[in-house]
């Protein structure tokens, strides 16, 4: 029954948030992408700790992808929308720099976060082989609604975009950065202090585990999509 409720109420607001991607003015309005993007982000991420479908690791790669779709859009644009973008050279540079960033990021996250932070708990090993395997459904989600936005303004001739060369650790990396580094602390203190967690409350650290992530998320792309209404 629950499970029928969460499916009904994410299709709903699946559908709000192509509604808004379809129907507003981007040239005018580009933010309302970003915060109907980051709401479903949150919206989806709460129903997937309330299924048990989350781990740390699900989160962070969330968080890798799309950087990683945004990398390749960027790419895109440099060999197809060269009008948007200044200083060829040096941004083809900044572009190598991301992809470089990134893969280096991947075999930490997916080592530490995927394969050694789960030794010893086999219910979440198997949860990230499936998200790795894209065999979960609420991570599935996530990248496609990516996906959806970063296309949608991509194709968008309206889009004020002037691409310039940039530090390789943006927003986005910065994001990726702090939660990787927070992942780290808190892996570190649960160890310390595994004994001191009375075994009923076990089940609730996953929620201790993921809010911050999010929390974290929401007040970087909150500063940034301010920025962005004022511009």
């Amino acid at each position: 029954m629950l499970e029928r409720v969460f499916s009904k109420t994410l299709k709903y607001v699946l559908f709000c948030n192509v509604y808004i991607y379809a129907s507003m003015n981007i040239g005018k309005q580009s933010w309302l992408i970003d915060i109907a993007s980051l709401l479903f982000f949150i919206i989806l991420t709460i129903v997937a700790i309330v299924m048990k479908q989350i781990t740390v690791f699900y989160v962070i790669y969330v968080f890798w992808w799309e950087e990683v779709i945004k990398t390749i859009c960027n790419s895109l644009r440099y060999l197809i929308k060269k009008e948007q973008v200044r200083d060829f050279v040096n941004y083809k540079g900044y572009v190598s720099q991301r992809f470089f960033v990134l893969f280096v990021m991947f075999g930490f996250i997916f080592l530490f976060f995927g394969l050694m932070n789960n030794e010893d708990n086999p219910e979440n090993l198997a949860q990230n082989i499936q998200i790795v395997k894209f065999q979960n459904i609420y991570f599935n989600i996530s990248l496609v609604s990516i996906i959806v936005r970063e296309v949608y303004v991509f194709n968008n001739k309206n889009l004020p975009i002037h691409l310039v060369p940039n530090n390789a650790l943006s927003t986005g990396l910065f994001i990726l950065f702090s939660s990787i580094t927070m992942g780290i602390l808190f892996w570190a203190l649960l160890q310390k202090n595994i004994d001191l967690i009375p075994h009923s409350l076990e089940k609730y650290i996953i929620y201790a585990e993921v809010v911050p992530f999010l929390l974290i998320k929401f007040l970087f792309d909150k500063s940034a999509i301010k920025s962005k209404m004022k511009s």
